[in-house]
């Protein structure tokens, strides 16, 4: 046998070992030479691999019984990462438990339920990116919106004694002229949390299109979901929104402090009409 890698022959010999119901040990794993035996010290069995990454010998006769239990502690989240890296790409929702099963029928080797759940991590990380790398390049993805959409809102806070991240808004600028041009007066005002690893708020403004379609107009990544937040994001959107021809009629869930929050960022002289709707099920199924 050979392989190109030193990395691709420990692949090997580990799924080698896991198909078989073995449990290997590691006598020398150096980035040169391995040398592998089973874990009970009366079997005989054991190979050994030098930096040419062709199998040099090996004595494969088993005078033991093997694994007759359905665990393995060679199937870590490292190996089942790598073994089912295409199907979390292929497969957009994969849950920890399909990976369980679909690892119990293909080796019959049974993992729990957190070796799959940081598996999973490890090939989403893989696919798209992990939490810690997209906050660091969030100024640059702003800056990089407005040099490739010229128009566009793209702000990144940052508080200036803790160097922490406060808010992101994102806003292009064919959705404000399709707003402006095309879009009903109406503004939808909403929030939801984010379920990454470092949660936080999503603030949402919405309108509807010709077609009474949900029709994206700015959203806003923040910490919390207060009222700071709220007029930080409503008034960069301020000068774009009220270029409508027409008046703008606003819908939100009502909540705390909202309404005043927008009579004071866009009608600070007037008593405005502003419609404040409970549960509307169009916006809560589109945000």
């Amino acid at each position: 046998m050979e392989w190109p890698t030193i990395d691709e022959a420990r692949k090997y010999l580990r799924k080698f070992t896991i198909i078989n119901k073995l449990c290997f040990l590691s006598v020398i794993n150096e980035s040169y030479r391995l040398r592998f035996k089973y874990e009970e010290e009366e079997c005989s069995w054991g190979t050994n691999d030098r930096h040419t990454m062709i199998l040099r010998g090996g004595n494969f006769d088993h005078n033991c019984l093997g694994k007759l239990d359905y665990g393995n502690r060679l199937t870590n989240a490292q190996w089942v990462a790598n073994d089912y890296e295409e199907m979390v790409r292929d497969v957009k929702i994969v849950t920890p438990t399909d990976i369980i099963t679909r690892i119990r029928r293909t080796y019959e080797v049974n993992i729990n339920y957190y070796t799959a759940w940081n598996a999973k991590t490890i090939c989403v990380e893989r696919i798209i990116g992990c939490f810690d790398e997209g906050y660091s390049i969030m100024q640059e993805l702003c800056r990089q919106v407005l040099l490739s959409n010229p128009g566009s809102i793209g702000k990144c806070g940052c508080d200036p004694h803790t160097k922490m991240w406060t808010g992101t808004c994102i806003t292009f600028k064919a959705s404000l002229d399709g707003f402006v041009q095309g879009c009903r007066p109406i503004v939808g005002l909403d929030g939801c949390f984010l379920k990454g690893k470092y949660g936080g708020q999503y603030l949402a403004i919405v309108s509807l299109d010709g077609n009474n379609g949900l029709f994206p107009v700015a959203f806003y990544l923040c910490r919390s979901e207060c009222t700071k937040t709220w007029t930080t994001f409503l008034k960069m959107l301020a000068p774009f929104l009220t270029m409508h021809p027409s008046n703008l009629t606003f819908i939100s869930d009502r909540w705390k402090g909202l309404v005043e929050l927008v009579s004071q960022v866009y009608f600070p002289s007037t008593k405005p009409y502003v419609l404040f709707q409970a549960h509307v099920e169009e916006f809560q199924e589109g945000i």
